[in-house]
């Protein structure tokens, strides 16, 4: 009877440890988050070059518990650049709350990119707590390297040697071209004698705003023509750019421009203001991004506002000398 007894009770304690230890799996492999901990998922772990990916971190609290969240423009992204903030989501569900921020971003750099791990504060009870998410890893592929009949680029080709008739005419047609230019210089109409009073050049800003305006109402958006629109807007920008710092901007990229901009001292509004813009012009020309009308418009807004915000302050008016004793009107 006592070694049944302990059999039965060996049998007993086997089952129990059985069931104890398949209770954390299951439902899955990993059990749900804790409240207070931070969850960040992506949409997509694998873009090319360009793509957006909305990223949204994720918290759950007691009913009791405050969930601070760091402003979206504040954040330290790393090789990421925020494009927009979707709407702050707090709700209720059921004996808890939900507070989540979804941040749409995208990068120009390939390769394995991770977003940093970044800082929340949870209050409760007067106490405010730091809690730090997960970071994020992303593979950024280029685009070449999708394209199928993308090539790299070609070594030179070895130099050609021309045959002799094809020198002669090349001394041919040089002496040609060089008795047309005498003939058209000494043949051609002199130019009138300029007037002593010419109209002073406008200011730089002043033909960038009108500039601006005019590509508004040409409405190339609502025709279709969004890479011309942007690429018209990229130019316009950087002509003034170019008038306004006297900086280069002939067969610059952005990055150089803006490496520009920070070595002559620029308001730094302005150069993140410049950048903000010129690169959303670089997404629509190389990467194939197409932005919705409003998009584009405010776009456009944002072109207004740089050109408003670092035009030159007009020069102070001349003050009028004081009349002198001798010319004062004697009674």
């Amino acid at each position: 009877m006592t070694h049944r007894s302990s059999l039965a009770f060996v049998l007993l304690a086997l089952w129990a440890g059985l069931v104890l230890s398949g209770a954390g799996t299951v439902g899955g492999d990993a059990a749900p988050a804790r409240q207070g901990q931070v969850e960040v998922s992506a949409d997509k772990d694998k873009i090319t070059i360009g793509d957006e990916i909305t990223v949204t971190f994720s918290i759950r609290s007691d009913l009791n518990t405050k969930v601070l969240f760091p402003k979206p423009h504040l954040m330290d992204l790393g090789d990421f650049r925020l494009k927009k903030a979707r709407k702050f989501v707090h709700e209720q569900r059921g004996e808890e709350l939900v507070w989540e921020q979804a941040l749409v971003v995208t990068t120009f750099e390939v390769g394995e990119r991770t977003l940093p791990a970044q800082k929340f504060l949870v209050e409760s009870g007067g106490t405010r707590e730091p809690v730090m998410s997960e970071s994020l890893t992303v593979t950024v592929d280029s685009v070449l390297a999708l394209d199928p009949e993308a090539k790299d680029i070609r070594g030179l080709k070895g130099q050609r040697t021309l045959p002799i008739w094809w020198k002669n005419a090349l001394w041919i047609a040089g002496l040609i071209a060089v008795v047309i230019l005498i003939l058209f210089f000494f043949r051609r109409p002199r130019p009138k004698l300029r007037e002593a009073c010419e109209e002073p050049a406008r200011p730089c800003f002043e033909t960038a705003l009108e500039a601006l305006e005019t590509l508004k109402r040409e409405g190339l958006v609502q025709k279709g023509h969004i890479k011309e629109y942007y690429i018209r807007l990229s130019g316009i920008i950087r002509t003034y750019l170019e008038a306004r710092y006297g900086i280069v901007v002939l067969d610059r990229t952005t990055a150089e421009l803006l490496a520009q901009m920070k070595a002559q001292s620029i308001d730094q509004d302005v150069v993140r203001m410049t950048r903000s813009l010129l690169e959303e012009c670089d997404l629509v020309k190389f990467a194939k991004f197409r932005p919705q009308a409003d998009e584009a418009e405010a776009s456009c807004m944002a072109g207004v506002k740089l050109v408003e915000v670092s035009k030159p302050l007009p020069a102070p008016e001349p003050v009028a000398p004081a009349p002198r004793m001798h010319e004062v009107v004697r009674r």
